[in-house]
């Protein structure tokens, strides 16, 4: 599970700055339960990486 875990979490890049990363059309935000990711996909998209931002959010397993 941690090997997944890291591969996972991978960065591409070291930052998601526009003096960084090419411009792009979409930024996709694949669900996730980590706030973080949230917080630093909002900020990509506010600091103008992106002309849209898109949101693929699942289903949160619960514990019964």
């Amino acid at each position: 599970m941690n090997r997944i875990a890291a591969y996972l979490a991978r960065r591409d890049f070291t930052s998601l700055s526009p003096a960084v990363v090419p411009r792009a059309d979409v930024l996709v935000l694949c669900g996730s339960a980590v706030l973080a990711a949230i917080d630093v996909a909002a900020t990509a998209f506010h600091d103008g990486v992106a002309d849209r931002l898109l949101v693929s959010w699942g289903d949160t397993p619960r514990r019964t």
